[in-house]
C-alpha cells in the first residue's frame, strides 16, 4: 500500500541509503558529467544513428533509385550512367521526390477508388449487413456462408435451399417410346433447339 507501513505489524518503513566503503562524499562535477554523457551515448546515440539512416533512405537513395528508374524506363538504361553527376544528382532527388509522391497518390486513389465501387456494387444485403454490423467495422467484408456450397441458394438460417423436383413437361422430354437407346431427341417449342446427344 502506499502509506509506509507494513501491512501485517504496521511498523514504518525506514530507508537508508548505502554506499560502498571508499565512496566520497560528494562527486565531481567531471565524473557527473561522464556519467551523464556515457548514459547518452548508451541510449540515444543508437537511435540518433538508426533516425539518421532511415532519413538518408528515405529521403537521398529512394529519390534517387525513383528518378533513375524512370530515366532508365521513360528514356533508356544507359541513361542512368550518364546522370551520375553532383549537378544532376540534386535534381534527381527532387524530381525523384516528386514521382514518388505522385505513385504513393495514385496508388492510394486507386485503393479508395476500388473500394468505392466495392461499395456502391455491393447488393442492398451486403449494405445492410455493413450498416447492422458496426462493430465489425463494416470495410465491405462479409464473411461467406456460401463458401462451403458448389452453388445454389442459401436461406436467411443459412442451409442450403434445395428446390422441389420439377415434374410435368420434362417427363415428356424423352419420348417413351423410344426406350433405352444410346440416342434421345429433346423436343421444344424452338427449331434450332432439337439437338440429338
Amino acid at each position: 500500500r502506499g502509506d509506509g507501513k507494513c501491512e501485517l505489524c504496521s511498523t514504518k518503513f525506514r530507508f537508508a541509503p548505502q554506499y560502498d566503503e571508499g565512496a566520497p562524499d560528494r562527486l565531481s562535477a567531471r565524473e557527473v558529467g561522464f556519467r551523464i554523457l556515457r548514459r547518452l551515448a548508451a541510449k540515444w546515440l543508437p537511435r540518433g544513428i538508426r533516425a539518421i539512416f532511415a532519413a538518408g533512405l528515405w529521403l537521398l537513395v529512394l529519390p534517387l533509385l525513383t528518378a533513375h528508374i524512370y530515366h532508365g524506363w521513360m528514356r533508356k538504361v544507359s541513361a542512368i550512367s550518364e546522370r551520375w553527376t553532383w549537378e544532376l544528382a540534386k535534381k534527381d532527388v527532387v524530381s525523384g521526390v516528386v514521382i514518388a509522391i505522385i505513385v504513393v497518390v495514385s496508388f492510394l486513389s486507386l485503393m479508395s477508388f476500388a473500394e468505392f465501387l466495392r461499395f456502391e456494387w455491393a447488393g442492398p444485403d451486403q449494405e445492410g449487413a455493413a450498416a447492422n454490423n458496426p462493430a465489425g467495422g463494416g470495410g465491405g467484408r462479409r464473411r461467406n456462408r456460401n463458401r462451403g456450397n458448389r452453388g445454389g441458394a442459401v436461406g436467411a438460417d443459412g442451409n442450403r435451399i434445395i428446390p422441389p423436383p420439377i415434374e410435368g413437361e420434362v417427363d415428356n422430354i424423352i419420348r417413351e417410346d423410344d426406350g433405352f437407346r444410346d440416342s434421345y431427341q429433346l423436343h421444344s417449342d424452338d427449331d434450332f433447339s432439337n439437338v440429338d446427344f
